[in-house]
């Protein structure tokens, strides 16, 4: 079965490849969580083989998403052109396919294996460091010492990180976006879910909070959010307004603080799974597809969902937690943007101040740092009193749901 392009998929893939003919250089493509990367994956390895008869490698760093992209690559393909895995954790170790969909980890030292390529593909190019000789910059050399004409396209979510900015630039692997297709465009199309975001009623105070390389120092933010007051109250809270939700995703500080925060919710009377990263495969499989089938209502983690989760059900997300990344935070709140049957919208309810940090992740400026602009960046923000919705400000009328805000009071 060949998948049917939407407009801002078709764009972006002309987008790369009209930036590949003119410019030298490795051009970048920005679509945000649930707007389909896979696709246009699987479009640009198509028509590397079919119209140019090169050879495409895609690189990404979960089997997860291996097997995500390799499903649309294969459908997407000609007949007789032929797509592999090569991935330790799948146990797939496919080399001589036209186009080869591989785990990082697998293969960063192997890439004579693979033959000359033409194209090289990143998906999730934030996680690439853009200082170094990482993984991806070890292979992707070997790859050009073989073929000294490789070129390469990234595609991201989110192409900015709290440390060193724009993951763009003279001397990184990636040197311009060729492609950004907006959240607000994508929700009002209908190909996005439509979010709501409430800054919670018990949303702790960050402001004490110290950083490091960027981010808040991790112990400092679980001794905030890990105790047994603000717990039971967050819980309370997020017990009461999802009473109406069906899906429930939390996000936590620490696998000690998911685990209190699971056990409090069923002391409350509902069942919450939790996963983490050091979790048996099967058992972590088991609770995900119980979530994904809704039949476990809420389920905690720490930073294990962010990227490579697919769960269309997610129709709230409870943030207990603090980041000074824009992009950690748009890849948190990004779980809810897929649409499912009877979903009307994703509740965003956060405890952690970060929507009053970095702005609604809908505001057509996430991201950018603030230069003073409505929407921008660390825009000032204010509840709307009528829906709970954060929005700018210096707004008198809410984007949500209407309500006009009274005027302010001459003094």
């Amino acid at each position: 079965m060949t998948y049917e392009l939407r407009d801002y998929q078709r764009e972006a893939c002309e987008a790369a490849w009209a930036d590949l003919c003119a410019l030298p250089g490795n051009p970048l493509v920005v679509l945000p969580t649930g707007a389909g990367k896979s696709l246009v994956i699987a479009e640009l390895s198509r028509r590397a083989i079919q119209e140019f008869g090169g050879r495409v490698i895609v690189l990404q760093h979960r089997k997860e998403l291996i097997e995500q992209n390799a499903e649309k690559v294969k459908a997407q393909l000609p007949f007789g052109v032929t797509a592999g895995c090569y991935s330790a954790g799948l146990r797939r170790y496919a080399t001589d396919d036209q186009v080869v969909l591989a785990g990082i980890q697998s293969v960063h030292k192997k890439a004579n294996v693979f033959g000359e390529r033409n194209l090289a593909i990143i998906d999730e190019v934030h996680l690439v460091p853009n200082d170094g000789d990482g993984m991806y910059r070890t292979f992707l050399g070997d790859l050009r010492a073989i073929n000294p004409k490789l070129r390469l396209i990234g595609l991201t979510a989110t192409p900015y990180r709290t440390s060193d900015g724009s993951l763009c630039g003279k001397n990184k692997l990636f040197q311009r976006v060729c492609y950004e297709a907006k959240i607000p465009r994508l929700i009002e199309a209908g190909y996005l879910s439509r979010v709501t975001n409430v800054a919670a009623d018990g949303t702790l105070d960050t402001s004490k909070l110290h950083s490091r390389q960027g981010e808040f120092i991790p112990g400092e933010v679980n001794q905030l959010f890990d105790d047994n007051f603000k717990v039971n109250e967050a819980c309370r809270e997020i017990l009461d307004k999802t009473r109406n939700r069906h899906s429930v995703l939390i996000f936590c500080a620490s696998v000690s603080h998911a685990q209190h925060v699971a056990r409090v919710i069923e002391f409350l009377g509902e069942e919450c799974g939790v996963v983490t990263g050091d979790m048996l495969p099967l058992e972590r499989a088991g609770t995900l597809d119980r979530f994904k089938q809704r039949r476990l209502k809420y389920l905690c983690n720490i930073d294990v969902l962010t990227t490579g989760f697919d769960a269309p059900c997610i129709d709230a997300i409870a943030i207990l937690r603090a980041t000074q990344s824009p992009g950690l935070f748009a890849q948190i709140c990004g779980r809810g943007f897929r649409l499912f049957a009877g979903k009307a919208d994703c509740l965003l309810l956060d405890f952690g101040e970060n929507l009053k940090r970095h702005g609604p992740l809908d505001d057509i400026n996430y991201g950018k740092p603030s230069d003073g602009r409505e929407g921008s960046g660390n825009l000032p923000l204010k509840p709307c009193p009528n829906c709970g919705e954060q929005v700018a400000l210096a707004l008198r009328e809410c984007d949500e749901c209407g309500f006009a805000f009274p005027p302010p009071e001459l003094k």
